[in-house]
C-alpha cells in the first residue's frame, strides 16, 4: 500500500495499512485506543499516533501460549455430540 505523503489518513488508509476493517479501526478510535482528529465532520488519524497504537499493543513471548488451545468438546465416540461415522452407522 502507497501512503501518502502528508501524515493524516482516512480510516480506510488505517484500516488497510493495518489489515483490519473500517469498522475495527472506528471501534479503536471510539475506544479511545487510536487517537482521531474530526476535521470538517471527516476523521482523520496522524501517522505518528497509528505508529504509537501499533507500537502500544506489541506483543511479548510471555503473552503467547506455548500450548494450543484443548478441543471445545472431546473428539470420538465418548464425548458429547455425534460424528458423522455415529450419524451413518445408526441409520
Amino acid at each position: 500500500m502507497h501512503l501518502p505523503d502528508r501524515s493524516l489518513l482516512t480510516v480506510s488508509q488505517v484500516a488497510e495499512a493495518t489489515s483490519l476493517s473500517p469498522n475495527a479501526i472506528y471501534r479503536a478510535i471510539r475506544n479511545d485506543e487510536l487517537r482521531a482528529s474530526k476535521l470538517r465532520g471527516r476523521l482523520r488519524v496522524q501517522l505518528a499516533d497509528l505508529d504509537a497504537w501499533i507500537d502500544s499493543n506489541l506483543v511479548t513471548a510471555r503473552d503467547i501460549p506455548t500450548e494450543p488451545p484443548a478441543p471445545a468438546r472431546p473428539l470420538g465416540r465418548n464425548g458429547p455430540g455425534r460424528g458423522l461415522l455415529e450419524l451413518l452407522e445408526a441409520e
